[in-house]
């Protein structure tokens, strides 16, 4: 139940943000490819992953610091007690600290898709089956259901790199020197934004009570609050602008 929980909040992100991408992502690089204009395929991988993480890092960094606010909020009603929160939120954080590498892959995969390979991200996937599963085994005994959790990041860490590793080896992703700039500058952004969450939590935390109304609201400016911080972050370290943004919902 406690890794049930805990899923149902970690796939809000991917999908709305790593599916939705990623299916866009698709039609564009099939057509890329076919056309044989690989440098246009490589430019649209790295656009469509900034655009993924510029939403999926401050998501991870919001969901790790203030995940007790978070299953609080949603979940302690009736029969759920604080002792089902107790063993919730490390749930979630293991589970989240595999999200930029949810995220990813939903990026990766339609570079495979697009060149009629579909063979490949099954072989990958079924060795990350077996290497969630000798994780699920070895982690779950000393950490129960959050090392269940942390063996299913693990195994999307490896899917990531790995599907990486094979679609630079064929010139398909190659990092420009945006994406690491942006991408630093984006990891900067959630980092302030962490620090903000953390100092508005801690502040915040006396004051969440028995109505459910009430508890809401104080999560809501919570997160808000922490949304304003990345996004001054993000427009001060020019990690992204308000331009960039325009192109990019425009193109979709």
């Amino acid at each position: 139940s406690y890794l049930y929980y805990a899923d149902r909040i970690i796939e809000l992100p991917i999908g709305m943000i790593g599916v939705a991408v990623g299916t866009v992502l698709l039609p564009m690089l099939s057509k890329q490819i076919k056309s044989g204009d690989h440098a246009a395929a490589r430019t649209s991988m790295n656009r469509a992953l900034e655009l993924v993480l510029l939403v999926g890092l401050p998501a991870t960094a919001a969901l790790c610091v203030i995940a007790e606010p978070i299953i609080r909020v949603i979940y302690q009603h009736g029969a759920f007690n604080a002792t089902d929160m107790a063993e919730t939120v490390p749930t979630l954080i293991a589970f989240t600290t595999g999200l930029p590498a949810f995220l990813a892959v939903k990026i990766f995969a339609p570079g495979f898709f697009a060149n009629h390979d579909t063979k490949t991200p099954f072989k990958i996937a079924a060795v990350c089956v077996v290497i969630n599963l000798f994780f699920n085994l070895t982690l779950s005994g000393p950490f129960q259901q959050v090392g269940m959790a942390m063996a299913t990041s693990i195994a999307s860490w490896v899917n990531l790199s790995v599907m990486g590793y094979i679609l630079h080896k064929r010139g398909l992703f190659v990092p420009d020197a945006l994406l690491k700039i942006r991408l630093l500058k984006m990891l900067m952004a959630s980092a302030i934004m962490a620090v903000a969450l953390l100092g508005i939590d801690a502040y915040s935390a006396h004051l969440y009570g028995d109505g459910i109304l009430r508890n809401v609201g104080i999560l809501l400016v919570t997160i808000v609050l922490g949304m304003l911080a990345y996004s001054i972050g993000v427009l001060a370290l020019k990690a992204y602008s308000i331009g960039d943004i325009r192109q990019r919902l425009k193109r979709r």
